[in-house]
């Protein structure tokens, strides 16, 4: 492997490594406040990626769907954060909220890559400018990717525990009882390029609100 494929692969990993540990920390965090402690206990309300990490999810799946997909899609996971629903005051207001918390986090995440952004030109040391450049427009679309993707009501992404939550109990025993096979679907969906046209409409319109912040305060 090349110098400049360890470098592509590595302004990818950096941003996604970070973009799906704070989505999990988000779940936990949220529950947290809304009265479920499960997280605090078993130690996973933390942003130390090694926590989060899952050697598969986080990083061999990331990369190969990338690789697959030509860059388009971004796709993977951590270890989830463990919640109990049981311990919400409002069953169905907790886990939209907590569930929700992942997908808003990764909106913040790009965010926050937009200000390393701004910053590129204030830094005197141009090597190290290239590479928060280049992390910087990767964390961008990594994080937007990953939030609207998270939105799509297919297991096991965020989406579909949310409809689940207001759906008939049958219909959410049903999705639950086949969330096994979503994975597959997502991977199916992302090689065909099926999942690129159903995102990208999204993805650019949020993408465009990222740049024009930037040209605002740049």
């Amino acid at each position: 492997m090349n110098e400049h494929a360890l470098f592509d692969i590595s302004i990818m990993l950096i941003p996604l490594i970070f973009g799906i540990t704070v989505h999990e920390y988000a779940h936990g965090f949220a529950a947290d406040k809304l009265g479920d402690k499960t997280a605090r206990m078993l130690g996973r309300l933390s942003i130390n990626p090694i926590n989060h990490i899952d050697f598969f999810g986080t990083l061999i799946l990331p990369i190969g769907v990338a690789v697959a997909t030509s860059g388009a899609i971004f796709f993977g996971y951590a270890k989830p954060v463990p919640i109990s629903p049981h311990n919400f005051k409002n069953l169905r207001k907790g886990i939209i909220i907590s569930t929700l918390a992942g997908p808003l986090s990764n909106f913040v995440m790009a965010l926050f890559w937009s200000f390393g952004l701004l910053a590129t030109p204030h830094i005197p040391h141009h090597g190290f400018s290239t590479a928060l450049f280049a992390i910087s427009i990767m964390g961008i679309k990594i994080n937007t990717i990953l939030g609207v993707l998270n939105l799509l009501p297919i297991p096991p992404l965020d989406g579909s525990k949310v409809i689940s939550v207001l759906l008939p109990k049958s219909i959410h025993t049903h999705l639950f009882n086949h969330e096994q096979y979503g994975l597959i679907i997502l991977l199916a969906m992302s090689i065909s390029g099926i999942l690129s046209t159903v995102i990208d409409p999204m993805v650019k319109t949020v993408l465009g609100f990222y740049m024009n912040l930037i040209g605002l305060l740049s």
